[in-house]
């Protein structure tokens, strides 16, 4: 399962900022230090921030992707397939049509110390993601979700207060 891959533990990160061209449609840069990156939540009423992460956008299937991971091996992992630019996305399975047909999605995962990866991943039921600048190569933005764990899908957690400001260096 695509989810049981999103999340690993980050033991030490990368020294360096990396930029990639990947087939002449997506641009990848990997922020290492938190100057390019911040990524902060509230995952049950406990503080989340991300020490390292990245971002994507591919530009002609029109797609954003942010990953954020902490010191404790947590990840949330943001997905926009319908990415526009300014304006709020709703997440879930549900907000699936012939418009947008893969979800926008917010997954959360534990750290990799558990056995079975996707009992420690989690996969938004609902919520939104709200870009709310976009400034040069910078993109800002707040985010909300319902969980759902992928294994048990009476196991949920709720992020509130999510905020997020990246540097897409292209």
């Amino acid at each position: 399962m695509l989810v049981s891959l999103l999340f690993v533990q980050c033991k030490e990160a990368p020294k360096n900022i990396q930029t990639t061209k990947l087939k002449s449609e997506l641009t990848q840069t990997t922020n290492a230090n938190t100057s390019g990156l911040s990524l902060t939540a509230d995952i049950n009423g406990k503080a989340f921030k991300a020490l390292n992460g990245s971002i994507q956008v591919a530009k002609k299937n029109a797609s954003l992707h942010i990953t954020g991971a902490a010191a404790t091996g947590e990840g949330i992992y943001i997905q926009i397939t319908n990415y526009k630019g300014i304006g709020t996305y709703k997440l879930g399975l549900k907000n699936i049509d012939a418009s947008n047909p893969s979800p926008n999605m917010i997954t959360y995962g534990l750290n990799s110390d558990y056995e079975d990866v996707e009992e420690a991943a989690y996969m938004s039921e609902s919520g939104i993601v709200q870009i709310t600048a976009v400034s040069g190569n910078t993109i800002s933005g707040i985010f909300k979700a319902s969980v759902k764990n992928v294994e048990n899908s009476s196991k949920t957690l709720e992020i509130t207060n999510g905020k997020f400001q990246v540097n897409n260096r292209q």
